[in-house]
């Protein structure tokens, strides 16, 4: 049994064998009748272009036949953005036509205007989205400034708005009630600011504008009144809002009474509804900041960039008058662009006639007296220390008076007499604390004290001068040289 055993195991082992050395002819008998054909036997030959192998092996150095496919366009909505159709190559992936972004937008209909807009404020105007309802608003002007000169005033008003121009500013007023706050952004929002006064010319441009406004006033008001920039920093110190000096006021009686709550200044206008007001037109009133028992509209200013073909000039205005002894001056300007233009006035020349009355021999201009071949004159004008008033006296070409006959005093008296002329005089001498002296250095030897004088009785009171009372007249007296008096100027005459 154990035989026949081993002689199949023996066969099993034998079949095994052949079988894979047929299946192994076999594979190679195909492989080698796939390379029987080949003529080559494997060896490398000339590519045709149509060997396949040769084909896949050189893909990565061949342009691809780009066979195109479409990315889609994405419309755009009123808030998100969309793309172009664009394309690409479905083989390789790469961008034929790249896609560009279309911004979101919306569709908007016509405008349609909801406040109409002058010259000063701006109008206002809507439109819709179809798509989405979203509004759109815009401002609009529709009218432009047309301005006229005014020929009571000289100023240039638009007939439009009826703003006005003067030097090179604008202002126009408001009828519309709000409290000073408010007023203050309302013409900053317009680009100017409420209104500052700087002087009395443009003051009177200010009533010109106001009294042309035709102003409603409720019965519920007692009067109407414009704002301005000016407002109070303390108890009593007051600041336009720009930053200019309160150089010019123009408050009406009793005001500003600094009550703890008005704290803005406002103009009252012509247009007054009670006769309790105290208040004349134009003339300026501190105020609370919100209206009261009184409407309250505003005035802004613009500053304007003007250059004038033809200037517009006011009349001449002297702003000091030319003397015998100086030049003056005097201006004038043009009301549209500003310019000002200055002009000298020339030194008088003196013109000397004798009054036989008084004996004395004037100039008829400006009552100097001739004496002697020297010119005096009392300086009436101007109350000086000493000090200052050598100065003045020196700054004219001459010096502070010395008397040194009792014929120039004699002279001095009877000039005073002829300008009825009683107050204290300073001239020209002085003490160094031991000796008296005159300012030109001449000799001190005529005198002509008052009675127990002088007498030093501050210790410093060194300096002559004339004493006005009535039984000394022209008498001399000693003061202190920081006393404020009139003085008596001399010069030799040419």
């Amino acid at each position: 049994m154990k035989k026949l055993l081993a002689l199949l195991l023996a066969l099993m082992l034998i079949t095994v064998c052949f079988t894979s050395c047929g299946i192994l002819n076999f594979n190679k008998g195909e492989e080698g009748t796939q390379n029987s054909e080949d003529p080559s036997n494997g060896e490398n030959t000339p590519n045709d272009g149509n060997n396949e192998n040769n084909e896949q092996e050189g893909n990565e150095n061949a342009e691809c036949n780009h066979v195109e496919a479409i990315n889609p366009a994405v419309e755009p909505t009123c808030t998100e953005t969309g793309l172009t159709e664009g394309k690409y190559c479905s083989i390789c992936g790469e961008t034929i036509l790249p896609q560009e972004i279309v911004p979101a937008q919306h569709t908007y209909g016509d405008w349609n205007v909801i406040t109409e807009g002058d010259c000063l404020i701006p109008g206002e105007k809507t439109r819709t989205c179809v798509k989405c309802g979203d509004v759109e608003t815009a401002k609009t002007v529709d009218s432009a400034h047309n301005f006229v000169q005014n020929d009571e005033t000289g100023l240039f008003g638009c007939e439009n708005c009826g703003a006005i121009i003067f030097k090179g500013h604008l202002y126009a007023a408001f009828e519309t009630q709000m409290n000073w706050f408010d007023a203050y952004k309302f013409c900053d929002s317009l680009g100017g600011y409420l209104l500052t006064i700087t002087s009395l010319k443009e003051q009177e441009a200010i009533n010109s504008l106001v009294s042309s406004r035709d102003i409603y006033i409720p019965d519920s008001f007692v009067e109407f009144y414009y704002w301005t920039g000016l407002y109070r920093t303390s108890s009593s110190i007051w600041k336009w809002i720009t930053g200019e000096d309160l150089i010019y006021e123009n408050w009406s009686s009793k005001e500003p009474d600094s009550d703890d709550e008005q704290w803005f200044m406002a103009i009252a206008t012509t247009h007054v509804a009670s006769s309790n007001s105290h208040a004349k037109p134009g003339q300026w009133e501190d105020v609370s900041h919100g209206a009261g028992d009184d409407a309250e509209g505003l005035i802004c200013e613009w500053e304007l960039d003007i250059v004038c073909d033809e200037h517009f000039f006011t009349e001449w205005k002297t702003v000091t008058e030319a003397t015998c002894f100086s030049d003056g001056e005097r201006y004038r300007f043009c009301t549209h662009c500003g310019l000002t233009e200055n002009e000298v006035l020339s030194q008088l020349e003196h013109n000397f006639v004798l009054n036989e009355e008084s004996g004395i021999t004037s100039c008829e201009y400006c009552n100097a007296a001739t004496y002697d071949g020297r010119i005096y004159k009392i300086f009436d004008d101007s109350s000086l220390c000493w000090f200052d008033a050598y100065a003045y006296c020196d700054d004219l070409g001459g010096h502070l008076a010395t008397i040194t006959s009792a014929e120039e005093q004699q002279f001095i008296k009877d000039y005073m007499s002829s300008l009825n002329f009683k107050s204290k005089i300073w001239l020209g001498g002085y003490n160094d604390g031991h000796n008296w002296y005159w300012v030109t250095d001449e000799e001190f030897e005529y005198t002509n004290w008052q009675s127990n004088q002088p007498n030093h009785a501050d210790g410093v009171d060194w300096i002559v001068l004339m004493n006005p009372n009535t039984s000394t007249i022209g008498q001399w007296n000693d003061y202190s040289p920081l006393t404020k008096v009139y003085f008596l100027c001399e010069w030799e005459a040419e």
